[in-house]
């Protein structure tokens, strides 16, 4: 197992919930639209949002920025019904069973890609992020669905949704708003604060901290005061970039993410939020990796996509963080769908992730 060294400039912080976030309802940054939506479900027939699409900050920056625009990506009044004969051939979320025995479909969103699932803290709802497929351009938002499919709302544009401790705000990262970045919003929508620039906001489960990418640094805002703290000391960052979707350790205390090499690789590595003289703990060096970690309660998992080295189909990996085994395959998933955008539920009884069906060709491979 390789190390890389590197300087921690945290501390402990001490609030629950947002006390700064403002009042005055969601809105469309060149409208001024209202945009709470509700609906219910139908089963969709939708396609994978790649990887190139989503972007980065600040790597794939402009692309993002040019995909905003429009206001609202399903369209007021629209009604859904869950089809329990649904072909099972689309887009979706599954919940796999922590032992691996048991997957079941929760459902998928009419004519929407979706992605980075994050579950309440109660395990009712899931906020997400997803566009519609079929305008241009392509404007990303952030939903927050019941598990049970009893309800949907549309929250604002966005990516990337996770909660807070309390399961009474979201953070989100936004482009094409004034300002863009990192931005606050309470569950229902009716209230938004603009944080901070960067990028991939993550709630950290103590709901003390947001921690999101300012280029290749990592930057922690301690929720009560608004004041900031970086990760690597400046000039000393040990990646060129840092991906979307890093994850939090259950106990807040580590962060694992993925970092991008100066010759175009990527690592999976591990860094203490405690310790300023700790290295940092690389768990694989050089592989393609789907940026996107979930971290169980217990804290002895650490869940993420990668291609599979046979027939390169992404598929649901493992590995224990506090060991130096490699990555190993979770059992239990469908072998024959791309399974990506994985979160666990807050007991750690079941993973969440996105699958969409293999074009004919590759799945033959």
């Amino acid at each position: 197992m390789a190390a890389r060294s590197c300087r921690t400039h945290c501390a402990g912080y001490g609030a629950t919930r947002p006390s700064r976030i403002a009042g005055g309802g969601q809105y469309c940054a060149s409208t001024g639209e209202s945009m709470t939506r509700h609906f219910a479900f139908q089963d969709p027939e939708v396609s994978m949002m790649s990887m190139a699409d989503r972007g980065s900050f600040p790597m794939k920056l402009p692309v993002v920025l040019l995909m905003w625009g429009v206001c609202l990506l399903i369209s007021p009044g629209t009604a859904f019904a869950q089809d329990a004969d649904a072909e099972d051939d689309v887009e979706a979320f599954y919940a796999l069973s922590e032992d691996g025995e048991q997957l079941r479909r929760l459902f998928g969103v009419p004519g929407t890609s979706f992605g980075s699932p994050a579950v309440s803290p109660d395990g009712k709802l899931i906020a997400f992020d997803g566009w519609e497929i079929d305008k241009q351009p392509k404007v990303t938002r952030v939903f927050v669905a019941a598990i049970d499919q009893s309800s949907f709302t549309e929250i604002c544009t966005g990516y990337m949704p996770t909660w807070s401790a309390d399961g009474k705000y979201l953070t989100m990262s936004r482009s094409g708003t004034n300002p863009s970045g990192v931005w606050m919003a309470s569950a229902d929508g009716d209230q938004l604060e603009h944080v901070d620039s960067g990028w991939g906001a993550q709630w950290a489960p103590d709901g003390k901290t947001i921690g999101y990418l300012q280029g290749s640094q990592i930057v922690l805002y301690d929720v009560e005061t608004g004041e900031t703290r970086t990760v690597f000391p400046a000039g000393e960052e040990p990646y060129r970039g840092v991906y979307w979707n890093m994850e939090f350790s259950p106990d807040s205390r580590r962060i694992c993410f993925l970092g991008r090499n100066s010759d175009g690789t990527s690592d999976i590595a591990i860094v203490s939020l405690d310790d300023p003289e700790a290295e940092i703990k690389v768990i694989m060096e050089g592989q393609t990796v789907y940026p996107g970690f979930a971290w169980h309660p217990k804290g002895n998992r650490v869940c993420f996509t990668m291609g599979h080295p046979e027939t390169g189909i992404f598929q649901v990996y493992e590995f224990d963080p506090d060991s130096d085994a490699p990555p190993f395959l979770m059992k239990g998933q469908d072998p024959g769908k791309r399974n990506r955008e994985v979160c666990w539920m807050p007991d750690g009884s079941e993973l969440v992730y996105v699958a969409d069906p293999v074009p004919t060709a590759q799945s033959q491979k």
